[in-house]
């Protein structure tokens, strides 16, 4: 399986961000905040959903089972799949998507937490 990073590109697209606008530190503060308070949301619903009971790795340790995987080969494929989604963003930029791209970062964000909770259950460590 190739995996094909954004910047390999079979025909030239943009090649750089115009922007009028520097990050200061506050608004990069503020963003993560904002980011935090979306992603324990996220976890609040959809995890639940997911998961279908306090065990927040239920769906990963049940698609493990199902389909022969580690649990953390279960939650590399869906972050694979929003991490796709961002890629696709970067290289056309103007296409319609059915969620704006922030939604997939923030997916992308909270499926890398997920399975650094897995690695964390796995070594019996917590990992704070």
């Amino acid at each position: 399986m190739h995996l094909y990073l954004a910047t390999q590109q079979s025909k030239p697209t943009r090649c750089t961000m115009v922007t009028d606008h520097q990050m200061n530190t506050q608004e990069f503060l503020d963003i993560l905040d904002s980011t935090w308070d979306t992603l324990v949301q996220l976890t609040k619903s959809k995890g639940h959903e997911y998961a279908n009971s306090d065990n927040q790795l239920a769906n990963f340790e049940r698609l493990s089972e199902t389909l022969g995987l580690a649990p953390d080969a279960v939650c590399f494929v869906y972050l694979a799949k929003h991490m796709d989604a961002i890629q696709n963003h970067i290289r056309e930029p103007e296409r319609s998507t059915s969620e704006p791209i922030s939604g997939r970062i923030d997916d992308a964000i909270l499926y890398l937490l997920l399975l650094k909770a897995i690695y964390a259950c796995q070594t019996s460590q917590k990992i704070i």
